[in-house]
């Protein structure tokens, strides 16, 4: 589990940390994105790398989005690919990407002096519902009775799914990984 920023805000954290513990998931915090994802076997994680400046101004928060959103559209042109938060999701942000308002996976980016990492959670295969039912619970042990003024998700774990499902066929993160460096 890859906890974000925000999670650190958890009245309970140590409660949702030691869930996580019994149930023996790996966890650590990341510098960018504000809430817990899953990373396991039959998720892609998928980085592209702008430089500040591109021609003669420089690359927009919502244009690097973009730039990724487009590139998971055209790796998978069966598919209707929108932008949107889906609310119910983990991790929900502006810019979930979704089929059928199923969340198939979320983009955060972190910029420095350098330029810009644009990075991507994909959800390929295996099982979403218990993905989505794990962080769930994550959060319910985080919060437990304390009223949620931090705006951690009220997570239904059907509101997200996986490639392979929407596709109705097997799909690898390998083949889902040659389709984006095709690209």
């Amino acid at each position: 589990v890859i906890l974000g920023l925000k999670d650190q805000r958890l009245p309970h954290l140590k409660d949702a940390l030691t869930f996580l513990h019994d149930r023996q998931q790996h966890y650590f915090m990341r510098n960018s994105g504000g809430l817990a994802v899953v990373s396991d076997s039959g998720v892609l994680n998928f980085s592209l790398f702008f430089p500040w400046h591109l021609e003669d101004r420089q690359l927009t928060i919502d244009e690097a989005y973009q730039r990724m959103e487009e590139v998971v559209a055209k790796a998978f042109p069966e598919l209707t690919i929108e932008t949107g938060e889906i609310t119910h999701s983990y991790c929900p942000g502006s810019f979930d990407l979704s089929v059928n308002k199923q969340k198939i996976g979320g983009i955060s980016q972190r910029r420095n002096a350098a330029g810009v990492v644009v990075m991507l959670y994909l959800s390929v295969c295996d099982d979403q519902m218990a993905r989505g039912e794990l962080i769930r619970d994550f959060y319910t042990r985080g919060l437990q009775d304390v009223d949620n003024k931090w705006h951690f998700p009220d997570i239904w774990p059907t509101a997200m799914t996986t490639l392979a499902d929407l596709l109705h066929q097997p799909l690898t993160v390998e083949q889902t990984k040659q389709r984006l460096l095709n690209v």
